[in-house]
């Protein structure tokens, strides 16, 4: 049996953001945000072939493919999220800062080219809560050129425990079988910064990601007989812990 799949989406899209920051004291900053959603209209260029082979044969049972030039027209409003942030200023070396963010995941749309939605709305509604991001950071100076940084994020899964539990039946998009469901993700960041002049700085940045999920090869799915119940065929996932560090390196000029 072979299952092949390949996909090639493009498209446009526009967002806002608006933000302010109040100093209530001269040692405290607190501000507040608002991300609007990022509304996308995408194309989707596709092709997949399935067969399946006999033992005894090196001929194809059964081959079958899409037609060339297959393409799907959508629109697709991400979620908006707000961030209310907190930052206290110790002295003249130190800062220290806590952000929150709510992303609100119920609020993704699909529709078609003329805005009429997908019945795939129904199910961001019954599958994906509120997402909650938190961010910890503090950066010390050294001296007055040269600076350490740290933070740590935490971002717990925004599905609803039905989905991650695999307590119900998943649809994946297109011909792709395997699918994968969101834990916990945890960010670890540390940071080095020197000023060389007023105007010209540098940065180093290092970001390690740790993200657990849960792969499943293909969704549970239930068959129904006349006259009988419904026998779930269940999905054994496996718990994938994706470990990833980023590098990154940044000169900057202030005029």
């Amino acid at each position: 049996v072979y299952l092949a799949n390949s996909i090639e989406p493009e498209g446009t899209g526009y967002s806002f953001n608006l933000g302010v920051i109040v100093p209530p004291i001269a040692m405290l900053r607190v501000g507040v945000a608002y991300n609007a959603p990022n509304w996308y209209r995408m194309t989707d260029y596709y092709y997949a072939e399935a067969g399946t082979y006999l033992a005894a044969s090196s001929d194809p049972e059964f081959d079958d493919y899409t037609p060339e030039g297959m393409y799907a027209e959508y629109k697709l409003r991400a979620p908006d999220s707000c961030i209310f942030s907190l930052a206290g200023i110790i002295g003249t070396s130190a800062l220290i800062s806590v952000n929150y963010e709510l992303t609100n995941y119920k609020s993704m749309r699909l529709s078609d080219r003329d805005g009429n939605g997908y019945g795939d709305n129904e199910l961001i509604k019954d599958d994906f809560k509120a997402g909650h991001t938190v961010k910890i950071g503090g950066e010390y100076k050294v001296t007055p050129q040269f600076a350490i940084r740290a933070g740590y994020i935490w971002q717990p899964s925004p599905m609803q425990d039905q989905l991650r539990n695999g307590d119900v039946e998943v649809f994946p998009a297109g011909t792709i079988p395997q699918y994968t469901v969101q834990n916990t993700t945890n960010h670890y960041t540390f940071g080095l910064g020197y000023r060389f002049t007023p105007n010209f700085y540098m940065d180093l940045a290092c970001i390690y990601r740790v993200q657990n999920e849960k792969l499943y090869p293909f969704s549970h799915t239930t068959w129904s007989f006349p006259d009988q119940d419904i026998y779930p065929v269940p999905s054994d996932p496996a718990k994938v812990s994706a470990k990833t560090t980023r590098l990154a390196l940044t000169f900057g000029y202030k005029f």
